[in-house]
């Protein structure tokens, strides 16, 4: 039976062996944890022995990056996208990783890759984990090869933890600086697998909040659900969801009804021609914005124009928009 010292060797011979294709990018961070005196504490430590962390790297904006465990890995992978888009496969299936996912990939006997998408560059967060218990780990959360990304949101407590595992590690080689390492891994996986709902909740509708600001101040241009999810560094089917369940519309379709509320608000106040106002609110087809408008309000932008006037002129008191959504008055 191997020794936990023969074993790690391997693991890290293992990991020495990966095929990486881009060139060091700047800012690019990296430690490969094989110096004899960090070996030598896991092996006799029982406590850490049980899980601990062989690999960290951050890279902020790598292009054309690919590693590639030809034999599988006897250890997990933690890998924690931040912007671009990446990919990682097992075996023969091969998945997309977006911003705000993150996937633990378990140990396997079966070909492991990942790496930034073709032509592209992703922002990611790496951790490599092993140790006696890790089949045990494995097990109690269901982690299998079949394992596909998971949306997270910001998960600032992970990076945060993460810094905190990179710079003790870097520090001194004290059996103290690599003890509580070993405890934030415990800590950095948890707000993984755990992430705190009430922070999640706040950083949530500080993304709503800036999203519906963003979109006023853009009302005269045309925006699509990508460049807003990207904005936070979020996939476009978690922040549609998000956005949707706090604000009961979809974004562009919130969009829209920003975009005929100030179309409302310039046709009664400032008398502007039908053209006039489309072009104001990022419509180059006064036809196309008549229709919508028509669609939403229930009458023309022309008919809409004089009703109003029409009711100032009877009472005095401006009029209020009709058919916008009630939820919008609020905003």
């Amino acid at each position: 039976m191997l020794s936990l010292r023969d074993s790690f060797n391997i693991l890290n011979l293992g990991s020495m062996n990966t095929n990486q294709n881009a060139a060091q990018q700047p800012f690019e961070r990296a430690i490969q944890f094989t110096n004899d005196v960090y070996v030598d504490f896991v092996a006799e430590n029982s406590f850490v022995s049980q899980f601990f962390v062989t690999y960290l790297a951050n890279l902020p904006k790598a292009f054309n990056h690919h590693q590639i465990f030809q034999n599988g890995i006897s250890f997990n992978i933690l890998l924690y996208c931040t912007s671009g888009c990446g990919w990682f496969s097992i075996g023969d299936r091969v998945h997309c990783i977006n911003p705000n996912q993150y996937v633990l990939i378990p140990a396997t006997g079966l070909r492991v890759e990942y790496g930034a998408q073709d032509d592209g560059f992703w922002g990611v967060y790496i951790a490599h984990f092993d140790g006696q218990n890790i089949h045990s780990f494995n097990d109690s959360f269901g982690l299998d090869p079949f394992i596909s990304p998971t949306d997270v949101g910001g998960n600032q407590k992970g990076i945060d933890l993460w810094e905190e595992m990179y710079h003790l590690l870097n520090k001194p080689r004290t059996y103290s600086n690599y003890l509580q390492a070993n405890f934030c891994l415990y800590h950095f996986l948890g707000s993984f697998l755990f992430p705190a709902q009430e922070d999640q909740k706040d950083q949530s509708e500080h993304w709503i909040s800036e999203t519906v600001n963003y979109m006023k101040k853009m009302i005269h241009e045309k925006l699509s659900v990508e460049d807003l999810a990207e904005r936070h560094h979020l996939s476009v089917s978690y922040f549609s969801s998000l956005f949707r369940k706090a604000m009961g519309l979809a974004p562009l379709e919130y969009f829209i009804q920003l975009k005929l509320q100030s179309a409302c608000s310039l046709l009664k106040e400032r008398g502007l021609k039908v053209k006039e106002v489309a072009d104001a609110i990022g419509y180059d087809d006064p036809f196309h914005f008549s229709r919508l408008f028509k669609k939403h309000m229930r009458v023309s932008p022309l008919a809409y124009k004089s009703l109003h006037r029409s009711a100032q002129r009877n009472t005095g008191v401006p009029t209020i928009g009709l058919g916008i959504k009630h939820s919008l008055m609020a905003v």
